[in-house]
């Protein structure tokens, strides 16, 4: 979980939760809400991972360009995505996933670049 933890702590450095009142991340956040709002409820890793926020939030924090961002789907055809790389990124984690690979795994390997 040390990967998903460090890509949740970067996603709130990056604004992920700034309009809202959140606490400990064990294997989620804790949300608070003043009493005249909704009822305080616990978001787990999954819906976090889930959430387009999230991903735009992770890559302010991790400088992603936002600019002209264009990788090559194979060598005849683009994959455009538009300067979203956060998109993109989200899309190669499904991928991912949809291979049997670990989420943390993901993560780590997403951090350490």
């Amino acid at each position: 979980m040390d990967g998903i933890k460090t890509a949740i702590q970067k996603a709130i450095e990056g604004g992920y939760l700034s309009d809202k009142n959140y606490g400990d991340i064990g294997n989620g956040v804790w949300i608070y809400y003043p009493q005249s709002e909704a009822p305080d409820y616990y978001m787990g890793w999954k819906d976090i991972i889930l959430d387009p926020l999230f991903w735009q939030s992770l890559g302010k924090a991790l400088g992603w360009d936002y600019g002209d961002f264009q990788p090559l789907k194979n060598m005849h055809q683009m994959n455009v995505w538009e300067g979203e790389q956060w998109l993109y990124e989200w899309h190669r984690f499904i991928d991912w996933i949809a291979e049997g690979k670990s989420s943390d795994d993901f993560f780590r390997d997403l951090l350490s670049t």
